[in-house]
């Protein structure tokens, strides 16, 4: 958060003070955003490659899902 923003908020806090609130937001939100990163990681594609009709009929790929639509 730039510092104009965080005076907005904080009009009495001298620049030091604002420094060390920048500091201590830019902290915050790493911490919140590794732990939102662990609590819901992103999804993994784990579906198998659909295959066509053509490809379906081949006595090989039996046991490959088959393609709908």
């Amino acid at each position: 958060m730039d510092a104009d923003r965080l005076r907005a908020i904080y009009p009495t806090l001298t620049d030091e003070e604002l420094k060390e609130a920048s500091e201590n937001l830019r902290r915050y939100f790493a911490c919140a955003l590794r732990i939102a990163s662990e609590t819901h990681p992103e999804p993994v594609d784990s579906s198998e490659r659909l295959v066509t009709i053509k490809e379906r009929s081949n006595g090989s790929l039996n046991n490959i899902p088959f393609e709908h639509g």
